[in-house]
């Protein structure tokens, strides 16, 4: 969401749509049968998911796939809108904790959000990197302990312009959802896995767009955990996206679907969500 239909000071959650909205509706999937001026700053998504029951634990098992390349953060300036990826320096979506630029480090070929009580962290696709609207879109991802109260957008795609969004978020300790949002509407949120199958896991979380079949298939580990069809679901985005990585702490007001946030207990105390590579194809 994610989350993750604008803000003003932002380009999330992760998912779209009004951060005070109300609760999310929230689906279950069944256990899968096999296995220099300061320019004003993008919109980002205002997350409005939508959850309604509990749903399936993902396969632990990864499927052996070809390592990812590693993300080109060589353009990663302040402000630099033609950089491949930028990290955001402005309030969060949800806007408790700000994003900040220098959330976002590399260690290695690793990139590292880091979230603690100075600010939280998003990266975002910029310039440099094309906008899809059909394809394979791969991340591979180690996910923090979850906690209540946070938002992990741990993968998604929006388009700016149109507002159209695909999520991949941990809601809290509630579980990992996926949610589609397109013209201010969403859909439920589809529970496709258990927080607990996933805390401090690496993954890999795949968006599969295929707009002449109509579907959106939600991938991890190589898997397809829901299908989205256009026939059936009540938004289908359309647009030409880009990914997005985030983690933000909600308010009293998404306690409803993450659950209280209780803050950090000290300045030590953080969060990471590691992106270790990621692929269009």
């Amino acid at each position: 969401m994610s989350f993750l239909s604008s803000f003003a000071l932002t380009l999330s959650a992760c998912g779209g749509g009004d951060a005070s909205a109300s609760a999310p509706a929230i689906s279950v999937v069944p256990a899968a049968a096999t296995a220099t001026p300061t320019p004003a700053p993008l919109q980002t998504p205002a997350p409005t998911p939508t959850p309604t029951a509990a749903a399936s634990s993902a396969s632990a098992a990864s499927v052996a796939m070809a390592t990812l390349p590693a993300l080109d953060m060589r353009g990663n300036v302040l402000w630099n809108w033609s950089a491949p990826w930028l990290a955001s320096e402005w309030g969060s979506v949800l806007g408790v904790v700000p994003w900040k630029f220098d959330h976002v480090t590399t260690a290695g070929t690793d990139v590292v959000l880091t979230m603690n009580q100075s600010g939280a962290a998003q990266l975002q696709a910029q310039g440099a990197t094309p906008a899809y609207s059909q394809g394979l879109w791969e991340a591979d991802v180690s996910i923090p302990t979850l906690r209540s109260g946070v938002d992990v957008a741990a993968f998604y795609l929006y388009s700016n312009d149109t507002k159209d969004e695909v999520d991949f978020e941990f809601f809290g300790t509630l579980g990992l959802f996926a949610t589609l949002h397109s013209g201010g509407k969403s859909s439920d949120s589809i529970k496709v896995a258990e927080a607990a199958d996933f805390n401090g896991r690496r993954a890999r979380l795949g968006i599969k767009i295929d707009q002449s079949n109509g579907y959106i298939a939600m991938m991890i580990d190589g898997r397809e955990v829901h299908r989205f069809q256009r026939a059936t679901a009540p938004v289908f985005p359309a647009s030409a996206m880009k990914p997005f990585f985030d983690l933000q702490p909600g308010t009293p007001a998404q306690d409803s679907w993450l659950g209280h946030w209780n803050g950090f207990s000290s300045q030590a105390d953080q969060m990471q969500l590691i992106i270790h590579g990621y692929r269009y194809s």
